[in-house]
Parts: C-alpha cells; structure tokens; sequence
C-alpha cells in the first residue's frame, strides 16, 4: 500500500571546531521550546482539504471494522480529486506530538453524494465540524484509491475560518506574523496554541520587526496571567522587550529577581527582554543579582546563559563582544554549568581563560570527563584562531594553546585521544 512519508533531512549536521554543539538560534525563536507543526503547514502539503459534519459512526467489533460518516460543507481543495473516485484505499496516519506520522493500518473510504465514510471510528455528534485534509496517492492503481486521508480533526466555525484565511507560507514571514499577532491568547487553545507555533518558528528579526504593533499592555498582562501557559512566557517575555517602556523595565527586574521554588518557565525569555530595555545597565544588574548571586538556583543561572547567548546572536553592536565574554565567564564556577561556559567561551574565541583552565584541570569541580574533554577542545579551538598571514608571527593564544595542549597530552592523554575523537 502507497504511504505519502514523511519528509525528514537526510544531512546530517557536521561537528564544527567552534560551534561545539551550541544550538543556532538564528533559525527559530531561542526562547519556544521544541516546534510543533502549524495548520498553515498542514494544509501546504495537504492536496486535498474539507470542512465537513460529523454524521453517524460505529465503533469496530469482533464482526465489522469501525466506520465514521461525514458530510461535506465546504471543500477547501481538491475538488477535482473528490469527484475522480467513489471508495479510496488510504492509511490512517495518526500525528506524534513529535509532528511526524505513525503507521496505524489500511482502511477503507468513499464518498459519494457530498459524503465521505472511513473506514475507522472518530466520536463525535451529529453536526460537530472536523476538518479532513488528505493526498494525493502517488501509486494509486486506479480511481477507487487515489486520497490517502489524514485524521480527522475537530474544529468550530471560528477555528475554521481562523485556519483557511491564514496567509499560506510562500508569504514573507514578517507579513504572516502580523496576522498570527491577533491570535495569541486567543480563547479557542486550537487557535491561540497555533498562533504561538508560527511565532516559535520565526526568526528573531522577523518577530522584531513587529515590535510597533505589538501591544505592551496585553503582553504584560500575559505575562502576569496564571491563565497564561507557561510555555510561552519565553516568548512574551522577549515580546515585552520589544514593544515595552521603563515601567515594563523594572517590572521585569524585579520578575527576574523574585525568588521562586522549582523551575522557572521563559526566564531566558524574560531576561533577554530585560536587557533589550535595560541596555549596558542591564548586564550589570545581571552580573550582581543572578550570575554571581550564590542564592540564585542553577536553573536561574542558565536562563542567564541562554540570554547572554541570544544577546551575542543578536544585538553585538550594542552589546559589546567583550562586555558579553566578561558575564559568560563569571558563570564559569556554576558547577552545572562549567562545561558549557568553557564551550561557549571557545566558540566566541574568548582566549582569556587558558591559563584559568589549565590550573584548574582535574581539581575539583573540573574533574568528569566532560569538562576535562571540554578543555582540550577549547586549547584545540584557540590553536586554530590564527591570523589569515602565514608569514605574520603566531598569536600569543596560539601559541600558549599548543603549549598547554602538549601538557595535557603528557598528563591525560586518553582524554585528550577521546577529545580529539568525539569534535572530529
């Protein structure tokens, strides 16, 4: 039986000597959390889309299979499609939460007369609304088996309306996003929850740009909701950053500040905003108050981390290189932490640290693995940061890098031929 798969990449990404596995945030909003598959993205590769009424069922049994008949109100697309065939061969694809799909078995669909029939029960009651989206079957034999359909999903008249008046994705994604503006926090969770996937897939320039249309006062207010999924406070946190003033400047200090038991949702996303209002200043209040704070909880600090990460995405011409280097390294003795700080600190070519490094490999808090792993890296990285002139003397952090690399060499070397291994 023909099955549309799904597309997944075939590259694999290749161990760079300076990115050290550190996420590039430049491809989606750093704050979100993992993806999930948008409605706009559904009906793009949908060839077939109709909105239709729940008409009768039957649960399967040991006798029959089950079966779920629909009425057709509407069809979105694919009409000359529907009209080719009267029963269908299809494969019922279930959605993991992970947004690929899971092969459950074959069944049976017709549909004539504006009806549609799978061969599987979906409850429901008569006259509930689902929206059915299916392809085309690539290797179908014949007209009887030409859709593979896709489960069927509940929705309402507004949920409907919300989904087909969408801009489709070919539309630049700073123009979409202003429509998915007015739809964040929306009272249908189908739709709010959606709004929020296509936010979570833009590019923080893309987000920016929308900065004027954005409403302070709603987003604080969202914020400071417990209705508010905290899921997103990530992203409203960095939206305040954007859209706010000075009063939104020191709510979200004294936000950052509080102390709360348990992890703390969006707080990377919260700090960042912070500091696009905040500025220079707001690095210091950073320094003082979470990064060196020893009542800070591990947690915080890192969302501290994730925050001085997007800053150096981002905004390095207000944010100078080596103010955010300064702030990285002060995160050095978060024991949590270490290891990721000294990768980090390699891949923004902070060489300041060598001697730091070296001094304290193998002693306590530097002694797993890991962390002694990451330290041969990082006298790796400052080796290859040469200067562009072969005949131009060596620099000073090259040169110490191969020095302390032959030491470590003579004192550990399985870590450094597993170092050597695990970044090429």
């Amino acid at each position: 039986m023909a099955v549309r798969r799904c597309r997944k990449s075939a590259a694999f990404a290749v161990a760079v000597l300076l990115t050290f596995a550190v996420t590039n945030a430049a491809f989606a909003c750093p704050f979100c959390g993992p993806p999930s598959i948008t409605w706009s993205e559904r009906l793009e590769r949908a060839d077939v889309v109709i909105l239709a009424q729940w008409a009768g069922g039957a649960e399967a049994n040991g006798k029959r299979a089950g079966s779920t008949r629909f009425v057709i109100q509407q069809t979105v697309r694919g009409q000359k499609l529907l009209k080719k065939h009267s029963s269908i061969e299809v494969t019922d694809r279930r959605e993991k939460e992970s947004g690929g799909y899971e092969l459950v078995r074959g069944n049976n669909t017709s549909t004539k007369r504006g009806k549609v029939e799978l061969a599987d029960f979906y409850p429901g009651r008569k006259g509930d609304l689902f929206l059915l989206t299916g392809d085309r079957n690539a290797e179908a034999k014949d007209e009887t088996q030409l859709v593979l359909w896709d489960r069927p999903r509940e929705v309402t008249e507004i949920s409907f309306n919300y989904i087909v008046q969408a801009p489709t994705p070919d539309v630049p994604v700073s123009e979409r996003l202003r429509y998915f503006l007015k739809f964040l926090e929306f009272p249908d969770p189908l739709i709010s929850n959606d709004a929020f996937s296509e936010f979570g897939k833009a590019r923080y320039k893309d987000v920016a740009v929308l900065s004027s249309k954005m409403s302070r006062q709603k987003v604080r207010r969202w914020l400071a909701s417990d209705e508010t999924p905290k899921n997103r406070f990530g992203l409203y946190g960095l939206m305040l950053g954007l859209c706010g003033n000075a009063s939104d400047q020191k709510w979200l200090e004294n936000q950052i500040g509080r102390q709360v038991e348990g992890f703390r949702f969006g707080l990377d996303g919260l700090i960042a905003g912070y500091l696009l209002l905040a500025g220079k200043s707001g690095i210091d209040w950073l320094d003082k108050n979470v990064i060196q704070s020893d009542e800070v909880p591990e947690g915080d600090s890192y969302a501290a981390m994730q925050a001085l990460r997007f800053l150096w995405a981002y905004d390095k011409q207000r944010f100078q290189p080596d103010r955010l280097k300064r702030s990285m390294r002060l995160l050095l003795p978060r024991p949590g932490l270490t290891e990721l700080v000294i990768r980090d600190l390699a891949r923004w070519k902070d060489w300041r640290i060598q001697d730091q490094l070296m001094k304290s490999y193998g002693s306590e808090g530097y002694k797993s693995p890991p962390i002694k792993r990451a330290i041969v890296h990082y006298m790796l990285a400052s080796t290859k940061d040469r200067t562009k002139t072969k005949s131009e003397k060596e620099p000073p952090h090259v040169v110490q890098g191969k020095k302390h690399l032959t030491t470590l060499q003579q004192r550990d070397p399985v870590i450094v031929k597993q170092a050597k291994r695990f970044l090429f």
